[in-house]
């Protein structure tokens, strides 16, 4: 197609999550005369237009509306840029040799701008092949299920067993709330201690369920938080009713036995049979069981193309976020010039350790898309290691962690030096101050800033985003420790936490 007079590169994104519709975004930015450059073709499995997924939970608990989160843009906005923008459509084969995508129409029409083919739901209707110039793949995440729980399945995994859910989509997401405000809802099982199981389960306790969550670790949210914070969120929450069992293995889920559609009716959970009494096992009632036990990239696609997947399960890309033929077939090894892929379907490198992780976070995805976006348009951009600053919100507390946790140095075979204060935000004469939990990790050998939780009712993100700066910059306990702070008694504290937590770190180093 010639746009402007010149001919314009084909460019297909797989995925219109987060990743692809941020790289779609980042083009946009560059203006009209950088969009003529391309003829943009996106396609995504979904209904609908762009979703905010992080809102998803929340929107359980009745902060948000669940259609304002379930389509922020809809297809039309892309459209009216000139996108080919291509719902209930999915890519089922790519050919690098022949730089084609291989599509699939699934169930109603199945593009938007372009013709759009038929299919009954969830299966493919009519295939076409597209070819591209240049290649997006942001193919995102799946909930991780373990075997056992495959056995009576997750209606998300295409099993038989009503009432079990993950939770991944806007779909997920309004099929849990049409079941917990079901009036036979009794009784509710998350199955998994991180943000989203806690955020669920907040959501069943706020509609009068009884409701149980299950960790296999000794406090919630071990992968981002130390157990000594992850105490402060586990009593918070027990506090507002929330029922943890700690320690256990979900055994078995059981169904009700109807021969017609079996709903499940219980959760078995045990401990490890290695252990002394590991065996003991306890059934515990279930009317919603949601599995919440982590996400793994979606990478079949780019795996039977002949792409390397990295030790974390994510494709592997190089720092211009180009991806890498696998060894052992033609050009194996080497990086592919014009296919890119990012997101939550790729492993990058921590900044930390330097070792492959997953950044499974929008605010990551996006500072991806730029880069993709730049080299696309031939600006030249290298992503740097990733530091991953998250935060969210569980209850009252909002919960930020970046770096690494306590955990992660011991598994790399890093010593660390740890500094910790909890204080109130604002002046003691201040009415309606909270409180703020703070936990900074420092390597021990270099003094440097590596790692930092922090735990309170206000203030987080920005101190988060402030101290990933401060690790990304090589700042050590004893210049955190004397660092210059605003003060105003409504605002802060002359003595701000954070500086108390370094300086607890420093007199451990043995400095003043």
């Amino acid at each position: 197609m010639f746009k402007g007079g010149k001919m314009a590169k084909k460019l297909v994104i797989i995925g219109g999550g987060d990743a692809g519709t941020y790289t779609v975004e980042a083009l946009f930015k560059k203006g009209a005369e950088v969009l003529k450059q391309f003829e943009i073709t996106l396609v995504k499995k979904e209904k609908g237009g762009s979703a905010s997924i992080c809102a998803v939970p929340l929107a359980l608990q009745g902060v948000f509306n669940m259609k304002e989160v379930a389509e922020i843009d809809p297809p039309e906005t892309f459209v009216s840029h000139g996108i080919d923008y291509r719902t209930e459509t999915e890519a089922t084969g790519i050919n690098l040799e022949e730089s084609s995508v291989r599509l699939g129409s699934l169930g109603s029409p199945g593009s938007l701008g372009s013709p759009g083919s038929l299919g009954s739901p969830g299966s493919l209707g009519s295939e076409e092949e597209i070819k591209y110039d240049f290649l997006v793949i942001a193919t995102g995440r799946r909930p991780r299920v373990p075997d056992v729980l495959k056995i009576p399945g997750a209606e998300g995994e295409g099993r038989g067993l009503a009432g079990v859910y993950t939770m991944s989509t806007v779909e997920d997401g309004e099929k849990i709330e049409a079941a917990m405000n079901s009036p036979e809802a009794k009784n509710a099982v998350v199955l998994g201690g991180g943000t989203i199981g806690l955020q669920v389960a907040l959501a069943f306790l706020k509609k009068g369920l009884k409701t149980r969550v299950v960790v296999g670790h000794p406090t919630p949210l071990s992968s981002i938080l130390d157990p000594d914070m992850g105490s402060l969120v586990r009593a918070r929450l027990e506090k507002e009713g929330v029922e943890f069992i700690f320690g256990k293995q979900v055994k078995e889920i059981k169904g009700d036995g109807a021969k017609v559609k079996s709903k499940v009716k219980s959760v078995v959970v045990g401990g490890s049979e290695a252990r002394e009494g590991g065996g003991e096992r306890e059934e515990i009632p279930a009317d919603i069981v949601v599995i919440s036990r982590g996400m793994i990239p979606n990478t079949e696609l780019a795996e039977k193309a002949g792409l390397q997947i990295g030790e974390t399960g994510g494709i592997v890309t190089n720092q211009y976020l180009q991806v890498k033929r696998r060894q052992g077939q033609a050009e194996g090894g080497k990086y592919i010039k014009n296919v890119y892929a990012l997101g939550d379907c790729v492993e990058v490198v921590d900044a930390i350790t330097l070792r492959p992780r997953l950044s499974q976070l929008a605010s990551s995805a996006l500072v991806q898309a730029k880069v993709v976006a730049n080299n696309l348009t031939g600006v030249g951009y290298s992503l740097e290691p990733a530091l991953s600053p998250a935060v969210a919100t569980i209850s009252d507390f909002q919960v930020g962690t970046v770096g690494i946790t306590t955990e992660t140095a011991a598994r790399f075979g890093m010593k660390v030096v740890s500094g910790k204060k909890e204080k109130p935000t604002r002046a003691r004469f201040y009415q309606g101050r909270k409180t703020m939990a703070v936990k900074l990790l420092f390597d021990s050998y270099s003094e440097r800033l590596v790692g930092a939780q922090l735990v309170s009712e206000e203030m987080v993100a920005d101190r988060i985003d402030g101290l990933c700066n401060a690790i990304r910059k090589g700042v050590t306990a004893k210049e955190l420790s004397r660092m210059e702070k605003s003060f105003d008694p409504c605002v802060s504290l002359h003595r701000d936490v954070m500086v108390d937590a370094a300086e607890s770190a420093v007199e451990q180093f043995g400095k003043d």
